[in-house]
């Protein structure tokens, strides 16, 4: 979704919604991933710049539905 959605020009940075590059109208905060990384933290992506990282699961990020991509 970063790759092809949020960030389609390829440069690495997403400015917000009204980047014209950002097809999937991405905020700049970070989503969370489905992907655990262990019973008390998961992977979340930021959306700014595409960078990934493991997070506690209790703190609170945006999602993102998906049914095919």
């Amino acid at each position: 979704m970063w790759t092809n959605l949020a960030d389609s020009d390829g440069n690495g940075t997403n400015t917000g919604p009204t980047d014209p590059n950002n097809i999937g109208n991405f905020d700049t905060e970070s989503y969370w991933s489905s992907t655990e990384f262990n019973f008390d933290f998961a992977w979340g992506q930021f959306f700014n710049n595409g960078n990934q990282y493991k997070d506690d699961k209790f703190f609170p990020n945006d999602v993102r539905a998906v049914r095919a991509f």
